[in-house]
């Protein structure tokens, strides 16, 4: 399915008309732009699949050991590779401030991400999390203003109109409910910051990882998929991943693992909580 979604965005940027003189190598670049969306988009689905995988198959999730990392990591790192062979050149003809964006928001966000994957480093990954977001936010509000490349001959827009109409019937509703998927996404990753800020803070006076932990977990009390968790599962999350080496890192990864429609549930699963917890403290 995500294939073919990007296929489909392919063919939109092919026969989007417009006035900017291209030249090969902006063609080029445009290849290198699309293909950097593909992989980091491959890079979330192996995430999401490993999600589903714990709950539906029971199986330890691929980041925490069973994976190699770097097998984990391919498709963001060649996310990030093609994002760095995209010409600034091209950039400024797509939008006068998409080079501004794409470089420090959308690229920095995949080398950070990769870092943080290669290195256990927490303050990468919501850094990585938070340019994402703003990423997002900026191109979901200009995209409709970008301009590509287009060799298209007028004569086809008439069926090209007819055939997008009929993939619109089809593809819409999946939009809507990828549209869906990341918005809960963004919401938790959103308090995954706050998580993560008020987890140093507490850490820095207290110097206990447990009760940075536990008065951290206190943030989920506003979030909308995880205001239902109540005391019992915040001191059962603390009594079993409190004593790893970096609590933080644990539970973020955790949170990053869990798919958003019954996170709830995941979080009061002991035996899931136990066999990250077990894995982590092998890695130490």
């Amino acid at each position: 399915m995500k294939k073919n979604y990007f296929n489909f965005i392919a063919f939109l940027l092919v026969f989007n008309v417009n006035a900017v003189e291209w030249n090969k190598q902006d063609l080029v670049s445009e290849q290198h732009y699309i293909d950097s969306f593909k992989y980091h988009e491959e890079y979330v689905s192996i995430l999401n699949q490993t999600a589903s995988d714990i709950v539906a198959k029971n199986k330890k999730p691929m980041y925490f050991g069973v994976m190699n990392p770097k097998d984990v990591l391919k498709n963001e790192q060649l996310a990030l590779d093609h994002a760095m062979s995209v010409e600034d050149s091209f950039l400024d003809k797509v939008h006068t401030d998409l080079k501004q964006h794409y470089r420090e928001e959308y690229q920095e966000g995949l080398r950070l991400d990769v870092s943080s994957w290669k290195g256990a480093n927490m303050l990468a990954s919501l850094m990585a999390i938070s340019l994402d977001s703003e990423w997002s936010k900026w191109h979901k509000k200009n995209k409709k203003k970008f301009k590509f490349p287009s060799d298209a001959d007028d004569s086809l827009s008439w069926w090209v109109l007819a055939l997008l109409i009929s993939i619109g019937s089809i593809v819409l509703p999946i939009i809507g409910y990828l549209y869906y998927k990341w918005r809960m996404g963004l919401i938790i990753s959103r308090y995954m910051i706050l998580f993560g800020e008020k987890y140093d803070q507490v850490y820095r006076d207290k110097g206990r990882h447990d009760h940075a932990l536990r008065i951290a977990l206190e943030v989920f009390k506003t979030c909308p998929k995880l205001k239902e968790l109540n005391e019992d599962d915040y001191d059962l999350i603390v009594r079993i991943i409190g004593d790893t080496t970096s609590p933080m890192h644990v539970m973020s990864k955790l949170i990053a693992t869990i798919d958003s429609s019954h996170i709830v549930d995941d979080l009061r699963n002991e035996e899931l909580l136990k066999e990250v917890a077990d894995i982590y403290r092998k890695k130490d």
